[in-house]
């Protein structure tokens, strides 16, 4: 039994209902028609002809426009009318694909992962790394520099940081006068 819905939401579903319906009846028509076709197979040889490898145009053209009811509507029902309608013509239907969003830096590559056009995946160390033989010599000494200026690079920021904290915690006030000079 399903809860108490809006007007709108009732209205839809009583629209949903209509359509199952009348699809529905027009399945059984189709089986019908296919029946009469197996009694004798050349009474009806015409290209409207109801047969589940090829179904009539008009009943066709009247599936089609359940179908873009249904989705217009949107619902469970919907999904249970589509796969209804699958089973009555004998032939699978593969669920709505929804579209993902146009991403166009995005490149998936062939092993699944995501990669941005154009940037290269390189590191510095590879890049500085390029035209040398990693297991040389002068390869470790790359790495090496490499890894020191980086290190460098840490302790200078890590250096200004703390130097900063410590000017403002050395203030010529201490930080509760300064809040109620503020404050007033």
């Amino acid at each position: 039994m399903e809860p108490e819905l809006d007007g709108n939401r009732r209205s839809t579903n009583l629209t949903m209902q209509k359509v199952m319906v009348f699809t529905r009846k027009l399945l059984q028509v189709s089986s019908i028609g296919e029946e009469k076709h197996r009694e004798n197979p050349f009474a009806s040889t015409h290209w409207w002809s109801l047969s589940r490898d090829q179904p009539s145009p008009a009943l066709f053209k009247l599936l089609i426009a359940a179908l873009v009811t249904c989705y217009a509507i949107g619902s469970y029902a919907a999904c249970q009318l589509k796969c209804d309608i699958g089973r009555g013509l004998n032939c699978e239907i593969s669920p709505v694909r929804r579209r993902r969003p146009n991403e166009v830096a995005k490149v998936v590559g062939e092993d699944g992962h995501i990669r941005l056009r154009g940037v290269a995946s390189m590191s510095d160390v590879r890049r500085y790394c390029q035209d040398i033989d990693p297991y040389s010599r002068k390869s470790w000494a790359v790495r090496e520099a490499f890894k020191s200026m980086r290190s460098e690079e840490h302790h200078r920021t890590a250096a200004l940081t703390w130097s900063a904290l410590k000017s403002w915690q050395a203030s010529e006030r201490p930080l509760d006068e300064w809040y109620a000079t503020v404050r007033r």
